[in-house]
């Protein structure tokens, strides 16, 4: 790769505030925890909640959740989904507005295989 292209690349990863280099603790309990999910939705959660489990992932109205909170509360809904017959070939329509309750509800849902549809609180009667 050319200087030039590293400079960038560099210059991108201190906008986005992204360290170019990980501590090899945070990184193998990152691919740990991804393993089973690979890089669906459930795994990047996973991959988050290993690697950073104190860190805020989601403020709303209610307050602040970290990754670690979140990817507990995503496996208990999805275990209650499983427990009620939700799996692999199961349709779901999640209506939820921006809070929580949506990030928690859609990879628990993915981390099923069901297959979600992803419906709009604006949606009037007829639609």
């Amino acid at each position: 790769m050319s200087l030039r292209r590293r400079v960038a690349a560099g210059m991108i990863l201190a906008r986005a505030n992204l360290q170019p280099f990980e501590r090899p603790d945070r990184l193998g309990r990152s691919l740990l925890a991804m393993a089973p999910w690979g890089t669906t939705l459930p795994g990047v959660l996973a991959a988050a909640a290993g690697r950073y489990p104190e860190r805020v992932a989601i403020h709303d109205d209610v307050g602040s959740i970290t990754y670690a909170e979140l990817w507990d509360r995503s496996q208990r809904v999805a275990g209650a989904l499983l427990a009620r017959g939700v799996g692999a070939g199961t349709r779901i329509g999640l209506l939820c507005r921006n809070h929580r309750g949506f990030v928690e509800w859609l990879v628990a849902a993915s981390a099923t295989g069901a297959d979600v549809a992803l419906l709009n609180t604006g949606f009037a009667a007829p639609q």
